[in-house]
């Protein structure tokens, strides 16, 4: 774009060539701002979400720029502008700019405005913004490394006598920990795949209801089909979540365990992990059949009995609506496989962040080695030159109002 600024277009991470999304995620520690663009005549979809959350794990901050806009009309554009916004808000928990653009006709000053107004005030600092990246990346590491000496420094001062059998029932808890990510990616990989065939028993479900309201014994008919339909759906895609919800939770709560157990073993007495672990885990993606017509006559079937009617009416269900609800539920699917992935990873990470560090010392206290005063006085003199650094404290991400947690 100028001197010193490189704007870099990667390969699309929904497309079939997988080397090129694996060249768009190795790309990411390199990258200060992100710009996603999604087509403005489609939809959110999962690598669009996943895209912007690796963004956002990465301390990168980010746009959203809906391209085609020019085949809007300006009252859709706006719809379609916020609609993007609170979905991104409700799935992630970011709070993201959104800004339609055009390269065609009299709609190309869309680009020029955007690209004057967002972009090139950022060109204008490039130096001190790359600074500022710089300082953030360096500031998360240095976090984590004088986190790792303080606590090598407490445990060595305050080393644990005679207790080999502590040590490794601590030792062998934390491992057992780490088995369970295996369990759970298994587990809820095969719920997914449950819930992106519920479709049919949801659908099921709403012709019972249907049904039972039209055969009541008051003799109205007056049952709102629509919105049994709707509540069956959401109730069902809901009962094959919840599953999902659970077993991540009680995993998060099984790690933070282990890691309390670890620290009360070795004397570390400010652990606070269980609360950080458990939040890892945080609102699901919500189900979305999307717009449905129905259209049912329950006069014409209500003298052939109870379970024909039933039988009938879900066939028409089916006839009517299948299709759309059957694409839902594995949209659904979808999107919750993201969701468990991100999720897993992420609690995989913060889990191994608080647990590395007590695994080498459990290692290292249950040997027969001595800690050397040597090993104190370095130490020591690492965590010196670090609280003298100029990174010591993380620098706000630029732009800072339009990226962060909800």
């Amino acid at each position: 774009l100028q001197d010193g600024v490189v704007f870099v277009d990667t390969p699309g991470l929904g497309s079939l060539a997988t080397a090129g999304a694996a060249e768009t995620l190795a790309y990411l520690p390199s990258c200060d701002l992100g710009v996603v663009l999604i087509d403005a005549g489609s939809t959110l979809n999962q690598e669009d979400l996943a895209t912007l959350q690796d963004l956002y794990e990465a301390a990168i901050p980010a746009f959203v720029v809906l391209s085609k806009a020019d085949l809007l009309r300006d009252e859709d554009r706006q719809r379609v502008v916020d609609y993007t916004r609170t979905h991104i808000e409700s799935q992630l928990g970011l709070h993201l700019a959104v800004y339609p653009v055009s390269a065609q006709g009299e709609h190309a000053g869309l680009l020029d405005n955007w690209f004057e107004r967002e972009i090139q005030p950022l060109c204008d600092r490039h130096q001190e913004l790359a600074q500022r990246s710089v300082r953030r990346k360096i500031a998360a590491l240095q976090e984590s490394v004088e986190a790792a000496l303080k606590l090598r420094l407490d445990v060595a001062s305050k080393r644990p006598k005679d207790q080999e059998k502590k040590l490794r029932a601590a030792e062998a808890q934390l491992r057992r920990a780490t088995g369970k990510f295996e369990g759970a990616n298994a587990f809820c990989l095969k719920a997914v795949d449950e819930i992106r065939e519920l479709g049919v028993l949801a659908l099921s479900r709403a012709a019972s209801e249907i049904v039972g309201g039209w055969f009541r014994k008051d003799g109205t008919v007056g049952t709102d089909v629509k919105n049994v339909v709707l509540r069956n759906l959401e109730a069902t895609a809901a009962e094959g979540a919840n599953q999902i919800y659970d077993r991540l939770r009680d995993v998060a709560r099984e790690l933070s365990e282990a890691v309390s157990s670890a620290a009360v073993t070795m004397g570390d007495s400010g652990v606070s992990g269980e609360e950080a672990l458990d939040s890892v885990v945080r609102e699901m993606p919500r189900f979305d059949p999307g717009p449905f017509e129905i259209a049912l006559e329950p006069d014409i079937f209500k003298l052939l009995g109870r379970a024909f009617t039933t039988r009938r009416a879900e066939r028409q269900l089916s006839e009517q609506i299948g299709d759309a609800v059957n694409g839902a539920f594995q949209r659904y699917g979808r999107l919750l496989e993201s969701w468990v992935r991100r999720t897993l990873t992420e609690l995989r990470r913060q889990f191994d962040a608080r647990a590395d560090a007590y695994r080498a010392q459990l290692e290292r206290m249950s040997g027969t080695g001595k800690v050397e005063p040597e090993e104190t006085e370095a130490v020591l003199h690492s965590l010196e030159t670090l609280s003298h650094s100029q990174t010591a404290k993380p620098v706000a991400a630029v732009p800072g109002d339009n990226v962060g947690p909800g």
